[in-house]
Formats: structure tokens, C-alpha cells, sequence
């Protein structure tokens, strides 16, 4: 896991985004909880798709149900899904206590209001959940407007042609940005 040095941070906020999430991580499964932990999370959002299932389907890997269920956190499903029944399955393979759906069109993610709601669901502070995602815009951005702590992970898993042109900046940004990043070993 990486953690980036703030002030590059601030300096890039000052220019009206928040782009960068706090940390990097390659998958789910590189999480330092622990460390999560001494930050103050209590509660963490993870999106699904190409972080705990490829898209689409509903079966989750094993490594990531265990790495889930002995994380110590509070787990939450943050989804632009439609709510359906293999998502509650989904809900229960990895032990997650609520999925935030989108509440409407306005009311998703990327939107602040969708994840003042979200955080609102957890009886947590923001300052206390933290997201994980793969989306600059839908999961980093969203969330740091509402100011949970953000962590980005690669996609895994096949990810379809159009999708690969629409979500270029996801996967060029971190990669422009790494060298700001250091190891929490450090």
C-alpha cells in the first residue's frame, strides 16, 4: 500500500479537484487494515465491480471473502447497481452489514449527497470510513468531496472495450502520480 505525501495533494486541490485518492493499493486483497485501523477508519465502502468480483458476476474469490471478513472493519457495498437478490448474496458472502444503492439520478455516485448518505448509514463520521474504488470521478473524487479517506485500486478481471477508453485517466493518473506516493513501511 501506498500513502501520498500531502502537500502534492493540497497543492492539486488548490487547483479545484480531488482527484488523488489518499492511498494506492494493487487489489482488495493489499489492504493494510491494521493500519487503516490506526488512522481512525472504523467503517470501510467498497465498490464492486473489478475490486471484489469481475463485472457483472456474483461470485466473490475466497481470498477476498477472508480477507473481508478478518479485516476488523466495518464492511459497506457503495453501488451504481440496481438492488437485486445476488446482490444481497453478494452482501453476505463478504459480510458487509449494507449496500448503499443509488437513490436516484442525482443521488449516485459520484454525487457528495450519495456519500453523505452512505457515511450517514455507517453512524460514523466521515473521517472514519474510508472508499475503495477503481473510478477517479465515481468512487475517488465523490468521496473525497465528502470527505471519507480514499483508496484506489487497479481493475482486475476483463474489463470491456469501451470501458477501457472511458476510464483511461484511471488508470493514468495514478501511474503520472506514483513518484508523490510512498510506502507505509517507510
Amino acid at each position: 500500500m501506498l500513502i501520498i505525501i500531502n502537500e502534492m495533494k493540497a497543492r492539486i486541490e488548490d487547483y479545484g479537484g480531488n482527484w488523488l485518492p489518499d492511498y494506492l493499493a494493487e487489489t482488495v486483497l493489499d489492504i493494510d487494515f491494521q493500519y487503516l485501523k490506526q488512522k481512525g477508519i472504523k467503517s470501510v465502502m467498497f465498490d464492486l465491480d473489478h475490486k471484489i468480483l469481475t463485472h457483472g458476476a456474483v461470485d466473490v474469490d475466497k481470498s477476498i471473502i477472508e480477507t473481508l471478513k478478518n479485516s476488523g472493519m466495518d464492511i459497506y457495498i457503495a453501488t451504481n447497481r440496481r438492488k437485486s437478490s445476488a446482490l444481497d448474496g453478494i452482501k453476505t458472502m463478504i459480510g458487509a452489514k449494507e449496500i448503499m444503492f443509488a437513490r436516484s439520478f442525482t443521488v449516485a455516485k459520484p454525487s457528495k449527497k450519495y456519500y453523505e448518505l452512505a457515511v450517514e448509514m455507517t453512524e460514523r463520521g466521515s473521517k472514519e470510513v474510508a472508499m475503495v474504488g477503481d473510478r477517479l470521478v465515481q468512487d475517488i473524487y465523490g468521496a473525497n468531496r465528502a470527505g471519507l479517506m480514499t483508496i484506489m485500486v487497479r481493475k482486475f478481471g476483463h474489463i470491456k472495450w469501451y470501458d477501457q477508453i472511458l476510464t483511461i485517466s484511471d488508470r493514468v493518473v495514478p501511474i503520472l502520480f506514483k513518484k508523490h506516493y510512498r510506502s507505509i513501511e517507510e
